[in-house]
């Protein structure tokens, strides 16, 4: 575009132009502003989703891990319980007694985990948890007159209440304890698979009565 200038009383103004010259890129650029402000604001926009796609995702990861953490501590508590009355009714089953204070020992330990279960089970669990302690105790018991008389009832009566515990609590609570498996742990390396009762403890004979 071109202008002249025109003045009466500058008449060299009249041999003068002024001419606008076009700069291609410069006139895109201005041109397309508008449409460059869009897209810069899509593209802003769609980081800030990417971002907070990403922080969601992070929180749900640290969420999940922070569940298993605490799935797998009670799990830890439970099966200490399970391992607890697993090893004392082994030791119940097999050992010969000498001293009464080694099965006092036994009869806290079992005490002591027992005092958890309510906090740790639901009533179903918790009850038959608790008629497992119940039969071990009475073991603990008979362990304590077999101290005194060594005879063959009492030991009859220790056979019966180890089958007993063999073949109806420790099923009951194995289930127990795999009901309550996360399931990210491998259930099969956590539970013991050979029973108190694989090796029976021989009767007293005749002589050891006598005794």
């Amino acid at each position: 575009m071109t202008w002249q200038l025109f003045s009466p009383d500058l008449p060299f103004l009249q041999e003068m132009t002024i001419t606008q010259v076009h700069h291609g890129i410069l006139e895109h650029i201005i041109a397309s502003a508008p449409i460059l402000a869009v897209v810069t604001s899509i593209c802003g926009a769609g980081v800030a989703l990417y971002v907070a796609k990403l922080a969601r995702n992070i929180a749900s990861e640290q969420k999940e891990i922070a569940k298993n953490k605490l799935d797998f501590d009670l799990f830890d508590k439970r099966l200490e319980i399970f391992n607890t009355f697993f090893e004392k009714a082994t030791i119940l089953c097999h050992k010969k007694f000498k001293e009464e204070e080694e099965i006092i020992t036994i009869s806290k330990d079992l005490i002591r985990v027992s005092s958890r279960i309510p906090f740790l089970f639901n009533q179903e669990a918790s009850e038959i948890l608790s008629k497992t302690r119940e039969n071990l105790i009475k073991i603990v018991n008979l362990r304590k007159s077999q101290l005194i008389n060594n005879s063959i009832p009492i030991q009859n009566e220790i056979n019966k209440k180890t089958e007993e515990f063999t073949n109806i609590n420790l099923p009951d609570i194995t289930k127990v304890m795999i009901s309550y498996t996360p399931i990210f742990i491998y259930k099969n390396r956590l539970l013991p698979t050979t029973s108190p009762a694989s090796h029976p403890e021989p009767q007293p004979t005749a002589p050891e009565q006598a005794q």
